[in-house]
């Protein structure tokens, strides 16, 4: 959204990789941040089978489905995100600021966003089996 000419090359390349988690608004590869090795677990011990409460079990498969659902968004994110970062590598063009179409499309926004409600629809959930 800022003058591309005015932004600092140094800044830019500070903030693409954040040294804590490694994830940066330059990250290309998709974190894992979802599994279901628990959920897996819970199918093939056969345990599952003695859960009486359908509803319960009915928000277990609909919680781990979300889960996959949003890891299956977020690989296709960073995919789209890598694409078209190669597209800018690969043309020579000199871009002052990369990835900026994915940024100004809104596309971290939705990430994040999507990530948030999976997260409080996880906290719901589990809040009405306690």
């Amino acid at each position: 959204m800022h003058d591309e000419k005015s932004i600092n090359k140094d800044s830019i390349r500070y903030y693409a990789m954040n040294d804590q988690d490694g994830i940066g608004w330059g990250e290309t590869f998709s974190p894992i941040l979802f599994t279901k090795n628990a959920f897996e677990m819970l199918k093939t011990s056969g345990t599952m089978r003695y859960i009486t409460d359908r509803e319960l079990l009915e928000k277990i498969w609909r919680t781990y489905w979300g889960l996959e659902n949003e890891q299956n968004f977020l690989d296709e994110c960073y995919k789209w995100k890598k694409d078209l970062r190669i597209i800018e590598l690969t043309t020579n063009e000199d871009t002052p600021v990369p990835n900026r179409i994915f940024y100004s499309l809104g596309m971290s926004i939705a990430m994040e966003t999507r990530c948030k409600e999976t997260a409080e629809y996880i906290r719901e959930m589990l809040s009405e089996w306690q």
